[in-house]
């Protein structure tokens, strides 16, 4: 059998692949608790129930709302909504291109901006019942998430690295 050839190891290498691995933890670390408090942060605000009527509502500023139907009798529906700020001017409501619910029927039907918060809604869906509630920020939550599994696996890497420049450099000391 032959000896395994044991590289040479500098001094001090074993010790920055330590710090690296341990930094590339906390940043994954760090990332992933990012990803999670944006995403809860998304979804903190009230929901407001809204019929055909006019309804005034002071929603929380700059954030991105939505309005749900929920269809509990799987019948279909045409919507009729409507927003406006404060000032007069209409608030564009726009078609998410996704949709995040929390029941079988209920849809995410329209995404708008909230601006200053003052708004008043109007929103047309016979026979459904009509909500408007923060849209979860989905997209944070797995960018960050992903971010920090490359980071994690990147320190398990480093970690495998510095256990293998340690038991070199022990074999080095033991041969000497």
């Amino acid at each position: 059998m032959l000896p395994v050839p044991v590289p040479e190891t500098r001094p001090g290498r074993s010790r920055l692949f330590g710090w690296t691995a341990l930094l590339l933890c906390v940043v994954a670390i760090g990332s992933a608790v990012v990803a999670a408090t944006l995403f809860a942060r998304s979804l903190q605000g009230d929901a407001y129930r809204l019929d055909e009527n006019v309804r005034q509502v002071a929603l929380p500023a700059d954030r991105t709302y939505g309005i749900y139907v929920d269809d509990a009798d799987n019948s279909g529906y045409s919507q009729d909504c409507s927003a406006y700020d404060s000032s007069g001017r209409e608030i564009p409501l726009r078609d998410p291109g996704w949709s995040v619910s929390s029941s079988d029927t209920e849809t995410l039907d329209l995404v708008f901006d909230t601006g200053s918060g003052d708004l008043t809604i109007r929103c047309g869906v016979p026979g459904e019942q009509v909500t408007a509630k923060p849209v979860p920020d989905v997209l944070a939550l797995v960018v960050g998430l992903g971010i920090a599994v490359v980071l994690g696996v990147a320190a398990i890497g480093f970690v495998i690295v510095w256990l293998l420049a340690r038991s070199a450099r022990a074999a080095t000391y033991a041969r000497a």
